[in-house]
């Protein structure tokens, strides 16, 4: 006796691993109204993206871009895309934040007189893709003093993900004090960090 057409049921893997998708591409922020202050906050801002679930900025900003620039928005790129980021802004010396780099916005070259000036916070790391091919990527977040913004770390799929081990290799800075200062993180954030950690 013969028997019938078998049925076979492909059963994922648990736990199941994160999501993954097709890179995606834009020419405006990752990412908008975020904010991270942590190594472990940045290696998941760019696994997402490799992942394809956050954008990879794919060219400089225009001129209407620059314009949209916000505290809260996270850019991330292709270091060998674009090599020096631009954003039309002029920006006093760099401080180094353990594997961060921070830069106050000016007004002029020598004045610091903005009613609400930016921090930039700037950082770049070696990513494994999820076809192996290994990429050096830059990201760069606004911050201000006063805008509340959303943990890294309460984003789904972002935060929520654990990263393997060697997928992302920052490489800039030392990890000798790897937080952000204060200063580069507005006291509002700082205060609901703070609430969300009792």
């Amino acid at each position: 006796m013969s028997s019938g057409p078998r049925l076979t049921i492909s059963l994922p893997s648990w736990p199941p691993g994160p999501i993954t998708m097709p890179m995606t591409y834009t020419t405006g922020p990752s990412l908008t109204g975020a904010f991270f202050r942590s190594l472990e906050d940045a290696s998941k801002v760019f696994y997402a993206a490799a992942r394809g679930v956050l954008p990879l900025c794919s060219d400089r900003l225009n001129e209407a871009e620059r314009k949209q620039v916000r505290p809260g928005n996270v850019y991330v790129y292709d270091s060998t895309a674009l090599v020096r980021w631009a954003d039309g802004r002029r920006w006093g010396a760099s401080r180094v934040r353990g594997f961060f780099l921070c830069y106050p916005e000016k007004s002029s070259r020598n004045r610091y007189d903005l009613k609400n000036p930016l921090a930039r916070v700037a950082c770049t790391a070696n990513v494994t893709l999820p076809n192996g091919q290994i990429r050096q990527w830059g990201m760069v977040l606004y911050l201000d003093n006063s805008s509340p913004l959303t943990p890294v770390g309460d984003i789904p799929n972002v935060g929520d993900t654990h990263v393997p081990p060697g997928r992302v290799v920052i490489t800039q800075g030392s990890q000798q004090g790897s937080e952000l200062h204060a200063y580069f993180v507005p006291a509002v954030n700082v205060r609901r960090l703070q609430a969300n950690s009792h």
